[in-house]
């Protein structure tokens, strides 16, 4: 059960940072260089996955202590 909760909050999150990419101009403010769309959507999207498995965590570990009280 923990697990399909972590997988499910790391697709989601992979899947709206991924869209947010896919929308947002690529382009390093910093440097001025491009990025391709792939690029972008492989980085935001492991940073989604990463974010939204450790809210889903958090999460699942509130629900899980509200239920042993």
């Amino acid at each position: 059960m923990v697990w399909r909760w972590i997988g499910t909050g790391a697709i989601i999150g992979f899947a709206l940072l991924g869209a947010y990419a896919m929308t947002s101009d690529n382009v390093n403010e910093a440097t001025r260089q491009s990025y391709s769309a792939t690029t972008a959507v492989g980085f935001m999207g492991m940073l989604g996955a990463c974010i939204g498995a450790l809210v889903a965590a958090v999460v699942l570990a509130l629900v899980m202590g509200r239920d042993r009280r």
